[in-house]
């Protein structure tokens, strides 16, 4: 349909060219369809259009009946130029807007990545175990199904927890392919308790061994979102790598994060909350800016982006002094009802 009115646009622009006096450069309204084809057409259609738009201009002239003809060589010239450089421009706008995207794109995956290297020991973690449980299941079903009478319930019951652990194994390996993946994930309803507590759990091998105590406080009801979930995962994969690194690095005595899911005025709100040694003045100034950071090997892109996609979910991400020692992070999302309910 968008296609047929932009043909009917062409059309009639060539029609009052050819009736109107050569003085007026009517073919210079050309560009009004190329520029509305920039927006909904793929490159090669908008190129072809262009063309068509310069041989309309070329066929018209020689139509047109009234006005000088000097003037009619000029005014073509003028429409030709008028076409062609919006043409070119307008391609060449839509290029840079390609290599953009494919840029923050690619920004955004290796902040993926680098959280994910970040905690490999915990994802380590989390695999073993449910491995480490698979082989002892299956030994277990090995003994009951030699003994004499063979044990047939308790085989099914190794079975069983055999099929669990599998089952929990491949999850921990599917979020983790997610998280890394090149594609976005298509917007989906989820309960931001829910993954709070499975970013938590690959996050759990890191605190215990950094000896990191972990409050959670989460709403009883289903507190849901609507979005891309790898990418709200991602913001709360890297607020917790970043409290964990913070109690870390600065000796601090206690080591303690406060992380809680609650429910507000239309908004689902998520707050990190550590007892490390706060930002500085310094980082203070340079908190949301990229490629700034204060961490030896850091890159500076974690806040950047993961303030980028938390407004892109028209929610936020803000940050606050603890009382006391410490820093505050906190996201904001629009609350969604989950789906087949008010």
């Amino acid at each position: 349909m968008t296609g047929l009115l932009v043909a009917i646009l062409v059309l009639a622009i060539f029609v009052v060219d050819v009736l109107t006096d050569r003085v007026i450069a009517v073919a210079v309204l050309y560009i009004v369809p190329v520029l509305l084809a920039l927006r909904i057409f793929p490159r090669t259609r908008v190129m072809g259009l262009a063309a068509g738009c310069v041989a309309l201009t070329l066929l018209g002239s020689p139509l047109t009946r009234f006005g000088m003809t000097e003037a009619g060589m000029v005014n073509l010239a003028i429409s030709l130029i008028a076409i062609m450089t919006t043409s070119y421009l307008g391609l060449r706008m839509l290029s840079h807007e390609a290599a953009s995207h494919e840029a923050r794109a690619h920004l955004l995956r290796l902040s993926r990545i680098g959280n994910l290297g970040e905690l490999a020991s915990s994802i380590a973690h989390e695999v073993n175990q449910p491995l480490a449980a698979i082989t002892s299941s299956a030994g277990a079903a090995r003994r009951w199904l030699d003994g004499s009478p063979p044990d047939l319930t308790r085989a099914k019951e190794s079975l069983d927890r055999i099929a669990r652990d599998a089952a929990r194994a491949g999850d921990v390996v599917s979020g983790v392919r997610r998280l890394a993946s090149r594609k976005a994930s298509t917007p989906v309803w989820t309960d931001m308790a829910e993954l709070v507590e499975e970013c938590v759990a690959i996050a759990r091998a890191e605190l215990d061994r950094q000896q990191i105590r972990l409050d959670l406080t989460m709403p009883e009801d289903a507190a849901g979102i609507w979005g891309d979930r790898v990418q709200i995962q991602q913001i709360v994969v890297n607020l917790l790598i970043n409290a964990i690194e913070s109690l870390t690095q600065n000796g601090t005595a206690e080591r303690r994060i406060l992380l809680s899911v609650s429910r507000s005025a239309g908004f689902v709100a998520l707050t990190i909350a550590d007892t490390g040694a706060g930002l500085s003045q310094d980082a203070l100034g340079h908190l949301w800016e990229p490629f700034w950071t204060s961490k030896e090997g850091g890159v500076g892109l974690g806040l950047t982006i993961s303030r980028t996609i938390a407004e892109a979910h028209g929610g936020a991400l803000e940050y606050r002094p603890r009382g006391g020692r410490g820093a505050v992070f906190e996201l904001r999302l629009p609350l969604t009802p989950e789906p087949g309910h008010a």
